[in-house]
């Protein structure tokens, strides 16, 4: 089966049979049945690969264009994000000097009016408080053991699989009370040994009204 350039076809267009003679070297009849068919068939099979080899040098342009324009591109591209950085830099650096602004005034009027936001016309600022941040010793440090000692006998531990005893934590922190960086469990004079607790900056966002 021949491909073209148009589609594909079954039949060759050569004729089999005859490029199937017995060529007996010894036999004058059959060795020129078979020079007439190669004399009458050669021009056309030379017409089809000198077309293929064309076929194939034009593919070979297209593709080395197509891999010019692609490096190009990338290089375009490149520069627009290069350009992009710089200028969301710029945007970004005065964004933060706006953002000290608004959110200094935004803290001293929820203190003002004891309410978590600061409402304007173009929307609204607000101040949300975060959870302050538990900090557990690791298994290796001695206050470990005496943290556990403590949390078992407050109810405030966990068995996780496979058994072994685990602190509680969302527990601890429903129980505990906060004092100089240290979790004191309800009624006790003394903090939990080795947990220290860090207290996180309020968070501040702003919600912009659409125009």
């Amino acid at each position: 089966m021949i491909e073209t350039a148009e589609n594909q076809v079954d039949e060759s267009p050569f004729e089999d049979s005859d490029c199937r003679v017995n060529v007996d070297p010894f036999d004058a009849d059959s060795f020129d049945a078979a020079l007439t068919w190669r004399e009458d068939n050669f021009p056309r099979a030379h017409r089809a690969f000198k077309r293929l080899a064309d076929l194939d040098r034009e593919k070979a342009v297209n593709e080395g264009m197509m891999h010019a324009e692609i490096e190009e591109l990338e290089v375009q591209i490149a520069q627009r994000r290069e350009w992009q950085e710089a200028e969301n830099g710029k945007l970004d650096r005065k964004r933060e000097y706006y953002i000290l602004q608004l959110r200094g005034f935004t803290e001293r009027e929820c203190e003002r009016t004891g309410e978590k936001h600061a409402d304007f016309p173009c929307g609204r600022a607000q101040i949300r408080a975060q959870q302050p941040e538990y900090i557990y010793p690791v298994k290796s440090d001695t206050d470990y053991l005496r943290m556990m000692a403590a949390l078992e006998v407050a109810g405030l531990t966990r068995t996780p699989p496979p058994p072994a005893p685990e602190p509680d934590k969302t527990a601890v922190k429903k129980a505990a009370r906060i004092i100089n960086q240290s979790a004191y469990l309800p009624g006790a004079e003394e903090a939990i040994p080795g947990i220290r607790v860090v207290e996180r900056d309020p968070v501040f966002g702003y919600e912009t009204r659409s125009k």
